[in-house]
């Protein structure tokens, strides 16, 4: 008899897992369902401007989707009609606005580099 009852909470026990873990998945699935059936994201009113992106960080500077439109256009690149062509640009120029960024930050960190007043007034004579 007492093995009967000691096979007994281990069975127990062991249905109870797999009667949670199924509990859980159920739960899990309607959540999911739920998830899915949401509203899509408001679009923006007719007239509105859109929101600005990030498309890059450099240490603690963001470098916005905008600095790279500014920059195209600041660069005179012509825009072509390609969308693929277009995008290569786009890179191209985020990498440029990177490069540029890694060289300001490092340059701001370096403290050794020390320009005396005098020289300043010199070259800007």
């Amino acid at each position: 008899m007492t093995r009967v009852l000691n096979f007994i909470p281990a069975r127990r026990s062991r249905l109870a897992t797999q009667l949670a873990t199924s509990c859980a998945l159920v739960v899990l699935a309607a959540m999911s369902t739920v998830a899915g059936a949401q509203e899509p994201a408001p679009q923006p009113a007719a007239g509105s401007l859109p929101l600005d992106r990030i498309a890059a960080v450099v240490g603690s500077t963001a470098i916005l989707v905008s600095d790279i439109e500014a920059a195209i256009v600041g660069q005179q690149i012509p825009v072509p009609a390609d969308s693929t062509e277009r995008a290569q640009i786009r890179r191209d120029v985020l990498q440029q606005l990177i490069d540029m960024e890694v060289i300001v930050q490092k340059a701001t960190a370096d403290t050794s580099i020390l320009i005396d007043e005098g020289e300043i007034q010199a070259m800007a004579d």
